[in-house]
């Protein structure tokens, strides 16, 4: 009765899983309210009704439930098996994680090997926690920032001495979508130990550090900026089909030559998609409360 253009109407009835243009995952029957399209703003009317306790518990799900979603969502984008094993590593990189992510709304930063936070003309770089030597066994620290592994083509090694945390503003980082902090921890006898983070543009997109949580058996998303950015954000990846190319570098086709095969061969692109992937499945969650 509350939303006459999704249950029901035109004489809808019962839509089961194997039926054409069917959206949802499972293998139940699911009524026109729960498999019709419903706008934006009706998904925020509707979650504005529901109390807060409500709202935090559909965006949790146990991790096994989560895991079987996301294998139909496999399947659905027919990946291969090595893009399915990038982002199953992922995933378990986000249940591994002990710490607060340092990713900022210019760069992700997953690496862990220290502590490192980019902005679009800043760069912080904290390693005091890394370095497991006693004091006293280095002479002194230099950092650089590249555009490849070990590259200092940004600037050059620069030497701080035996400060442990650096902040270098006034560097231009908007002109290319990777960059590597290096790290070189130079000890007395000419010998050092080399450390390198990478740092992906996120290019306004979500970075899912700050989106998904993994840990004591549950899966959490965060709504993010806004509700209504999140159903948003769950529509696109819905409305993506077959012809869109997720591999950056180019598609490759299935057999008969007229589909090309959804990619996640690098860790951005794993981590991509496991966002777009839990945009999607908590959605449902929310449409089926």
């Amino acid at each position: 009765m509350l939303y006459p253009d999704a249950c029901g109407a035109g004489g809808r009835g019962w839509i089961s899983q194997g039926m054409a243009n069917y959206r949802g995952h499972g293998t139940r029957e699911m009524c026109a309210l729960h498999t019709a399209h419903l706008s934006c703003d009706t998904l925020v009317d509707f979650w504005s009704a529901l109390g807060e306790d409500t709202r935090s518990s559909l965006l949790q799900m146990k991790e096994e439930d989560f895991i079987e979603k996301l294998m139909y969502r496999f399947d659905n984008k027919r990946f291969c098996r090595e893009c399915r094993r990038n982002v199953i590593r992922e995933f378990k990189e986000l249940k591994r994680m002990r710490r607060e992510p340092r990713c900022t709304s210019w760069f992700c930063v997953a690496d862990a090997a220290f502590q490192c936070e980019v902005f679009e003309d800043a760069v912080i770089v904290d390693w005091r926690q890394c370095l497991s030597e006693p004091d006293g066994s280095y002479h002194h620290f230099e950092w650089t920032i590249g555009t490849d592994e070990g590259e200092s083509d940004i600037f050059g090694f620069e030497d701080v001495g035996l400060n442990a945390r650096v902040q270098r503003n006034g560097i231009n980082l908007d002109q290319f979508e990777d960059y590597f902090i290096t790290l070189r921890a130079c000890r007395f006898d000419g010998q050092y130990t080399e450390l390198c983070v990478k740092a992906h543009a996120l290019k306004g997109q979500s970075c899912v550090h700050h989106r998904l949580v993994v840990g004591d058996g549950f899966v959490t998303m965060t709504k993010g900026e806004s509700i209504r950015n999140f159903f948003e954000h769950a529509e696109e990846a819905e409305e993506e089909d077959e012809d869109d190319a997720m591999d950056r570098d180019g598609n490759d086709f299935d057999s008969d030559g007229s589909h090309p095969q959804k990619h996640a061969k690098s860790p951005e692109l794993a981590r991509e998609f496991l966002l777009d992937a839990a945009a999607v499945i908590f959605k449902e969650q929310v449409l089926s409360y």
